[in-house]
């Protein structure tokens, strides 16, 4: 016989005891009937079924809640028997509770007293037994306590009891030598279902499942408490799922059926806070925010909530996760207590919580020189906006321009005087206003913009020079109908899209004007730069927005 699994130290396995199938002395008509076997009303048409999983989460399931919510110290093996087609695998599993079997024999007979449970509906051995027997091909399923065994098993119902032949769930009775504790012991020729019901263990709490492990908070209290433990993100930078565990018992959350569907965490709660459920149905996002997040967070010390927010790092990218996400939720809150107590912490300069109506191309403009734009939320508690770090460095230190770049700015001056001529010509409505032109050098100042617009001049970048003359003046023009307001403003874009739409005209419909742009580009061209000696040649030229 071969065992695997925690042995039964100590203690003979069920099959080894010493049980005598005898009537007591004084038993009671209804034990002497058991002691024959009797038919408990539960026909095997019943229409329910369980998967094996779900079976194996059942026989764990007294154990667990007799352990007080956990698995440690419950004790199983799995032995094997017989040779080839014979061979079988008798799985027990051991606890030191001892009950009275009456318990298992009534719909509704139950030894948990509280909701701290997932069971407690008093129909879970009997269920369980007949699925084994009807579904599942198990040959024999006992459970016994101190000085009594019930086999369970599925007979022809008593004649007259029904109005047809047919087989019911029917359970027997021994009684014996009076031995600690209690067991359940299951029979069956698959290998795999012997595997399945050992690993429902994972199903439960213990200080061996690897869920709880290394948490990144486990918080205990009077009103019960709860913990996490952060998961990290995979090799696509995607998060990794997690488990949700209610009183100690895995959960499903949002999908039925579906493991690993919690987003970057496991995440428990120690007392019962999602109520009974007989199928333990899957747990909804709201549910789960109001009844165990929210509350979690609410109980936290400063100290434990900065702790999990700084574990979290990883994923205070505004791209790591999203607003609908347990991550984000965990967050969200921690932020919020954390905002509320008056908190606010350092933060790293290249992070940036990100601002409302931020356009993506500034987004992306400041990822591109080095900055990780976080979940907005984190303004709260301390870290820059992106908006504010973007007005920072439009403040520009003014260079003076060398000769060369003074005759590319004066060829630019010459292009918008011959606009502007055009457009008072009376043609257009177009007005357009000739400022002064001051330079800075991007590269330097670590800018991600080309022009930045101003009520007494239009800033214009040593690198934008260096480019071609359509360039230079599109940055121009883009800048000077700033006036009209930012980027994301629709009176901005209206007023850009005026704009093309002149320009274009007019170099479409007047000749000459067309050919004096034509001069001037031809001047730009032949205004040869030289590289100053402390810039390096990707100085020299950049791709990020107008400005």
């Amino acid at each position: 016989m071969r065992f695997f699994g925690h042995g039964t130290e100590n203690n003979p396995s069920p099959q080894e005891a010493d049980v005598v199938e005898a009537p007591p002395q004084n038993g009671n008509g209804y034990e002497k009937r058991l002691l024959d076997g009797e038919y408990l009303g539960i026909l095997e048409s019943y229409a329910v079924s369980w998967d094996m999983e779900k079976a194996g989460r059942d026989v764990w399931q007294n154990f667990f809640d007799a352990a007080g919510g956990t698995v440690d110290g419950v004790r199983y093996q799995v032995a094997e028997e017989g040779e080839d087609e014979n061979k079988q695998y008798i799985i027990t599993v051991e606890g030191d509770a001892e009950y009275d079997y009456r318990k298992l024999l009534h719909i509704g007979g139950t030894s948990k007293e509280d909701n701290s449970t997932a069971g407690g509906f008093g129909e879970g051995s009997k269920i369980l037994s007949l699925v084994l027997l009807r579904d599942q091909g198990f040959t024999d399923v006992k459970f016994g306590s101190s000085d009594w065994q019930v086999d369970f098993s599925l007979r022809e119902v008593p004649e007259g009891v029904y109005d047809k032949p047919i087989r019911g769930l029917t359970a027997q009775l021994a009684k014996g030598e009076k031995r600690p504790g209690n067991f359940v012991q299951l029979t069956t020729n698959d290998p795999e279902k012997a595997q399945a019901i050992i690993a429902a263990r994972e199903l439960f709490y213990s200080s061996e499942n690897p869920d709880f492990q290394d948490s990144t908070i486990d918080f205990r209290s009077e009103e019960g408490g709860g913990g996490f433990k952060f998961l990290g993100l995979n090799d696509y930078g995607q998060l990794n799922k997690g488990h949700l565990y209610d009183a100690g018992q895995r959960r499903h959350y949002v999908e039925d059926g579906k493991w690993e569907t919690v987003e970057g965490v496991n995440i428990w709660g120690w007392s019962k806070v999602f109520g009974k459920d007989r199928d333990r149905g899957s747990i909804s996002r709201q549910a789960l925010d109001s009844n165990l997040i929210e509350p979690l967070i609410a109980s936290l010390p400063q100290e434990q909530i900065i702790h999990a927010l700084e574990e979290m790092g990883p994923v205070w990218d505004s791209g790591k996760s999203w607003s609908h996400e347990v991550t984000y939720k965990i967050m969200e809150k921690a932020v919020g207590k954390l905002a509320t107590e008056g908190v606010q912490l350092d933060f790293p300069d290249t992070h940036l919580a990100s601002s409302a109506f931020l356009p993506m191309y500034i987004k992306d403009a400041l990822k591109a020189q080095g900055y990780t734009i976080c979940h907005h939320f984190f303004e709260k508690i301390g870290m820059k906006e992106a908006a504010e770090k973007f007005r920072e460095m439009q403040e520009h230190l003014k260079t003076e321009p060398t000769p060369e770049q003074q005759q590319r700015i004066d060829t630019l001056k010459q292009a918008i005087e011959l606009l502007q001529q055009a457009f008072e010509s009376g043609k257009w409505e177009k007005e357009i206003t000739s400022k002064e032109i001051w330079l800075f050098n991007k590269s330097k100042e670590n800018s991600i913009v080309h022009g930045q617009y101003n009520e007494a001049f239009v800033w214009l970048s040593e690198e934008r020079l260096t480019g071609s003359f359509p360039e230079a003046l599109a940055t121009y023009l883009h800048e000077i109908d700033h006036k009209h307001g930012s980027d994301q403003s629709a009176e901005f874009s209206y007023a850009l899209t005026d704009t093309l739409r002149d320009v274009i005209t007019a170099l479409l419909s007047e000749q000459e004007m067309y050919v004096q742009f034509s001069a001037l580009q031809k001047r730009w061209e032949s205004i040869q730069i030289p590289k100053r000696p402390d810039t390096t040649p990707d100085e020299e030229n950049g791709s990020s927005p107008a400005g």
